[in-house]
């Protein structure tokens, strides 16, 4: 399965919407309209291999829905997200940003493709700026 960009921002902005100190969310329950519970899976899978998701063992809470699932669903929630994921998601709201991090560094590694996101929110905040008088020249 490849991994697929617009799934993982998909994933980390239902979690930072159902992740609080007292709530968190059971991998098994994250539905995205257009993915499956197969790809939903592997992408938060990846995400807590790269420490980008914070899981908590579901047993460390009182409720074990999902826990007859045979596929294990349940064997994680999503506890929250990452100071870094934060930054990223802050970086990723802004649909122009998005798409020209998709288009112009989409295939290539992690790292790279959050540099390019961060750089491209960087110039877009200081095109705002200085549509504002407030940087550079305008």
């Amino acid at each position: 399965m490849e991994r697929n960009l617009e799934l993982v921002k998909k994933i980390l902005v239902k979690a930072e919407e159902h992740c609080a100190p007292d709530k968190a969310l059971f991998v098994y329950d994250v539905e995205i309209e257009g993915h499956d519970k197969d790809a939903i899976r592997y992408h938060c899978d990846l995400l807590f291999e790269a420490g980008l998701l914070l899981p908590s063992p579901a047993e460390s809470y009182r409720f074990t829905k999902a826990s007859d699932d045979p596929r294990g669903y349940s064997t994680f929630v999503i506890h929250r997200l990452t100071w870094e994921e934060h930054e990223f998601l802050d970086n990723a709201r802004e649909p122009k940003v998005w798409d020209a991090a998709v288009q112009t560094a989409g295939n290539l590694s992690w790292g790279t493709f959050t540099s390019v996101l961060t750089a491209l929110a960087c110039e877009y905040a200081k095109a705002k700026l200085s549509a504002y008088g407030l940087f550079g020249g305008s």
